[in-house]
């Protein structure tokens, strides 16, 4: 396969194609935090008990316990508004980079 790959483009070719699919690869995970924190996001918003009870083995309560509960819904939403933004910013520079390989 990856011979076809020789024959088809130019080593510098190839070099602009590998960068670009890794580059896509990385966008893919970007876009699956960025859905995956909606739900943490609503629940957070929601109930926060129930929150803590899941991540508890993961961070410790301590910390959660002693945020007031608006402090940490104001502190979620500008976290998940800080992952949209950088997670587009990336793929608006991805799309730049995709345009500049291939005119």
């Amino acid at each position: 396969m990856i011979e076809k790959l020789n024959i088809l483009f130019t080593k510098k070719q190839l070099s602009k194609l590998y960068i670009i699919l890794f580059a896509s690869i990385l966008a893919t995970f970007f876009e699956i935090i960025g859905i995956g924190s909606i739900p943490v996001f609503a629940m957070l918003i929601i109930d926060v008990e129930s929150l803590i009870n899941n991540i508890s083995s993961y961070i410790s309560i301590d910390l959660i316990n002693e945020i007031d509960r608006k402090t940490l819904q104001i502190t979620g939403a500008i976290l998940l508004v800080s992952i949209f933004l950088f997670k587009n910013l990336y793929l608006f520079f991805l799309e730049k980079l995709q345009k500049l390989f291939c005119p």
